[in-house]
């Protein structure tokens, strides 16, 4: 099962330079920052991961 990383995202630490090779992982900490509410099940033939996002007002 995934752990998410600290959610202290800024533009620098997701700059992906060519030869910076430790720039994945950034995905559940999007996840929590954007959704409502979210989580991660284990099953047998592998897992699901799912998020719960708001409608914007006046959409």
């Amino acid at each position: 099962m995934p752990d998410a990383r600290p959610a202290s995202l800024t533009l620098a630490a997701l700059d992906a330079l060519p030869d910076d090779h430790d720039f994945g992982g950034w995905g559940l900490p999007l996840v929590m920052s954007l959704s409502v509410t979210h989580g991660l099940e284990s099953t047998a033939t592998g897992k699901w991961v799912y998020a719960v996002l708001q409608e914007p007002p006046g959409t």
